[in-house]
């Protein structure tokens, strides 16, 4: 029997889904802007050039798992039911990696590099799966992302075992390897490069999404904001800050 998954489950392109933006995708944007909350909390328990450059690490490899799970979620239909149990399963490994990161370069470094490589993985094998016999091109790419995606894994695990001054650099090759992907197009032997230009992506789709994701976090600052101000003695300075808080939210 041929490899993949029998259902199609293909975005449709004739549909006014073909753009939407479903609520599971919001779901797996919740986890993420987490994410950011508690990388903003590490940021400001280190402020040394070291926190700074293990902090630059932590946002691109979060933001290189958000944007790639978007692309899959804007080939696969999120309203068919064995995608959406992807995404939750991801939202879920998303929640392990974002409670790691205030010891992602400690005691659970570990978890946060098995996380993202469960994320990173299964996501890219997930779509190779998904795609195979329906639309064979989709697949073909992706095994090639899949290959490089592999490749960067193997960092991201050893350098989990190991201490600070090799795990920071080790990390480091692993986020490059998977970025260097994109930029050469993920060449594979015997199956070249990725052809990027005829990727069928659906730019409303992205833009919504993205737009969503913004509105998410502004509101989850407006909420720890909020929070902060009723524990916190009023005084012109807090009074000020919300203020300035909420001007700034609103200008975004």
């Amino acid at each position: 029997m041929p490899f993949g998954m029998t259902r199609n489950v293909m975005r449709p392109t004739d549909t006014p889904r073909a753009d939407r933006v479903t609520y599971i995708e919001l779901f797996f944007d919740l986890v993420f802007v987490f994410a950011l909350t508690q990388l903003s909390a590490y940021l400001y328990e280190n402020q040394s050039p070291l926190g700074v450059l293990e902090g630059v690490i932590i946002v691109c490899a979060l933001w290189w798992a958000w944007v790639s799970t978007t692309w899959v979620t804007n080939w696969l239909d999120p309203v068919t039911l064995p995608v959406r149990g992807a995404v939750i399963g991801l939202a879920f490994v998303s929640l392990v990696m974002s409670v790691s990161i205030a010891e992602a370069f400690g005691e659970r470094a570990w978890a946060f590099a098995i996380a993202y490589v469960i994320l990173q993985v299964g996501r890219t094998a997930f779509i190779v799966w998904a795609t195979a016999r329906h639309d064979p091109a989709v697949s073909r790419d992706f095994t090639a992302v899949l290959a490089w995606t592999v490749a960067s894994a193997v960092f991201w695990l050893v350098g989990a075992l190991l201490p600070l001054p090799w795990q920071l650099p080790l990390w480091a090759i692993a986020l490059g390897i998977e970025l260097a992907g994109t930029l050469l197009a993920f060449p594979v032997p015997g199956l070249g490069k990725v052809r990027l230009d005829r990727w069928d992506l659906s730019g409303p789709h992205i833009a919504e999404r993205t737009a969503l994701f913004v509105l998410i976090a502004l509101g989850e600052g407006m909420l720890v904001t909020g929070l902060v101000f009723a524990e916190t003695e009023s005084s012109p300075a807090s009074v000020a800050a919300l203020v300035a808080a909420f001007a700034t939210a609103a200008a975004a």
